[in-house]
């Protein structure tokens, strides 16, 4: 039997989906030809975006400077779930900022151009191989559960998907806490898991 001496990758992650409800595993995802593995990698990739979407200490980024290209618009990564305006720039002509096809829009202006830099936070979407374990480990269970929801009928599989799923989450949380040490008398710890203002 083989030992484990890495993170989770992204066959494995699709194997632990397929298995889920007895399908045969593959040796590679890279240009997949069954339904069954199709179905299972857009699963993993659906849920790996939602969870991302909330934002987690390791696809948060703070303070990251926009400088206007030549048109004057400030493009943000073509990566990017979300970006705000800083606390620190936020004010009564920065809170008209939102993200809007891959960069900034003023609402108040109605435009994209703008004649200086901006400081934004933004939340990234970051491949499945380079998050941490625990994320992965969320990523693939609770696409598991998706995927046997649609695929087999058996409420007792589905229960201990879930279940698994569950305590992935509760990993998920756990790691996210130890690294931030939340503490309501340390600098930033209001930050808000949900990137709401």
């Amino acid at each position: 039997m083989a030992e484990y001496t890495t993170p989770t990758t992204r066959l494995e992650a699709v194997n632990s989906i397929l298995a889920s409800v007895g399908g045969r595993p593959v040796n590679s995802i890279s240009a997949p030809s069954r339904e069954d593995v199709i179905q299972a990698v857009a699963a993993l990739d659906d849920t790996s975006r939602m969870v991302q979407n909330k934002g987690w200490y390791w696809n948060r980024e703070s303070e990251v400077t926009l400088t206007p290209d030549g048109d004057g618009f400030l493009n943000l990564g073509s990566n990017v779930l979300r970006a705000k305006v800083t606390a620190k720039e936020f004010n009564a002509t920065t809170r008209h900022y939102i993200f809007r096809d891959g960069r900034l829009y003023n609402r108040a202006t109605r435009t994209y151009v703008f004649t200086s830099s901006v400081k934004v936070d933004q939340i990234l979407l970051i491949p499945f191989d380079e998050t941490p374990d625990p994320a992965r480990w969320y990523f693939w269970s609770r696409a598991g559960a998706t995927f046997q929801a649609r695929h087999v009928t058996s409420e007792v599989v589905y229960k201990f998907t879930e279940t698994m799923a569950s305590a992935a989450w509760a990993q998920m949380l756990m790691d996210e806490q130890s690294v931030e040490r939340f503490n309501i008398f340390e600098s930033g710890a209001h930050r808000d898991l949900n990137f709401r203002r």
